[in-house]
């Protein structure tokens, strides 16, 4: 479980640094940085991951919740 747990704490802190990234580039062009529901969403996941005791039930449903909303984009 630990190996589940370290790759999805890599894979919240790689999202959270490319939406960073982005809303960097964006704001350097003089656009509008809009925080979109799934950067929310990865932030959300990122806190809960690093927890020392993530809940993984927590962390099951924000999953479900980013498929819903990528569906629905």
């Amino acid at each position: 479980m630990d190996k589940h747990i370290s790759v999805l704490r890599t894979i919240f802190r790689v999202s959270n640094v490319a939406f960073n990234f982005s809303n960097s580039i964006q704001s350097a062009c003089g656009g509008i940085v809009v925080i979109s529901e799934m950067q929310k969403l990865h932030k959300i996941a990122l806190e809960e991951i690093e927890k020392e005791n993530p809940d993984l039930s927590k962390m099951h449903e924000l999953l479900e919740e980013m498929e819903n909303l990528a569906h629905r984009s």
